[in-house]
């Protein structure tokens, strides 16, 4: 803001209280002891928002006009803020959605090339296998080859060579059986044997990667209690669509009717930014008996609606969701709340939805008349 306070050439020509005194004796603000030291005797509303904009109290200078502006044109500021805020958290849901498209994209991506991976291996496994086979057949035609070779020198063996052959194979298979517990040839198959399984495994680990304890299932999520919030949102939604209407509506006719209509709905929707800015609204008509047919006037108290209006701008800043900071947005308020109160910043015509800015090509007295 610091570099807009330009806009702060002394021209503001819709403010209802004009000094810093006349803001604390007559309009109900409450000067904080901090800020003495910059309040100077006289000090005009506006000198008083380009010190505190200068040291960066940009809220503070908000409260300040929100109490120094006219009650109707405070009105239309918290309108165009709110205006402001229903674009930007629009902007940020299509952002929202953009990134939700972009990651659901992703993650099929990402879920194919699990797929592609899955099928890569299980091919290399099936190749494994089907080598293992191979290997396993080529052994069991080794062992038939040699069993043949050892029958056939078998065979050419006389009466006496066939004896000693046999009680030397007898002798040699009860000395393995001994120590292995198997006869020669049985304890070599099941060596050989053995050995294939061990390399098979060796070769099952590179393939497959080490196996860690499973994280333990997480608690399952439990769900908010919203007995205490019967109002479905959508129409909720409805409500405060309804309130801004009535509130755009007040600004171009702040008549009896739509004053009472502004209290009616704010009680609605208590507890949301439309609700505080309605009750501004009503507020600002003047008159707290409005609604009742006797006639009766009872007077707002000084500095109520000023402080409805602060409190329905700081509450926009508070929105949550959106694209700028509270900060961001408090800088983006104030220099709205500077253009209305400058004159540079009206409606034109009676439907809410068509009021746009007037330009600046009015004088300020036509201007300031509008308001009188």
């Amino acid at each position: 803001m610091s570099d807009q306070l330009n806009w702060m050439n002394h021209h503001f020509i819709l403010l209802k209280y004009k000094t810093v005194e006349e803001l604390v004796s007559q309009g109900g603000y409450e000067l904080a002891p901090k800020y003495g030291p910059l309040c100077k005797p006289g000090m005009s509303v506006e000198d008083f928002m380009t010190a505190l904009v200068q040291k960066n109290a940009i809220r503070d200078a908000i409260g300040v006009l929100a109490y120094a502006i006219h009650r109707r044109a405070g009105v239309w500021w918290g309108v165009c803020c709110f205006r402001k805020l229903y674009a930007e958290l629009v902007e940020a849901e299509k952002k929202q959605a953009k990134q939700a498209k972009i990651d659901a994209q992703k993650k099929e991506e990402e879920a194919a090339a699990a797929a592609e991976a899955a099928k890569e291996k299980a091919k290399e496994e099936e190749a494994q296998e089907a080598e293992a086979a191979a290997q396993e057949k080529k052994f069991r035609e080794m062992q038939d080859a040699v069993a043949k070779k050892i029958e056939e020198t078998k065979s050419k063996f006389n009466p006496e060579q066939k004896k000693m052959y046999d009680e030397a194979r007898a002798r040699l298979d009860a000395e393995c059986v001994k120590l292995t517990g198997l006869p020669v040839m049985a304890f070599i198959n099941d060596m050989v044997k053995k050995e294939a399984e061990s390399e098979a495994a060796k070769q099952s680990l590179k393939q497959k990667p080490e196996k860690k304890d499973a994280p333990p299932p997480a608690p399952p999520e439990e769900k908010a209690d919203t007995s205490d919030d019967p109002m479905p949102p959508e129409m909720l939604a409805q409500l405060k669509q309804n309130a801004f209407e009535i509130i755009c509506n007040w600004v171009v006719d702040p008549s009896a009717e739509n004053s009472i209509m502004a209290e009616q709905i704010s009680n609605q929707i208590e507890g949301e930014p439309e609700s505080m800015l309605a009750r501004t609204a009503f507020w600002s008509y003047g008159n707290l008996t409005v609604a009742q047919k006797d006639g009766s006037n009872v007077p707002v108290p000084p500095g109520l609606a000023a402080n409805g209006l602060r409190t329905a701008l700081l509450m926009a800043m508070l929105t949550e969701g959106g694209l700028y900071s509270l900060p961001e947005r408090a800088a983006q308020y104030l220099s709205l709340g500077i253009e209305i109160a400058c004159g540079r910043n009206n409606w034109t015509a009676p439907e809410p939805e068509k009021n746009a800015p007037s330009g600046t090509a009015e004088t300020k007295e036509e201007v300031y008349r509008k308001w009188k």
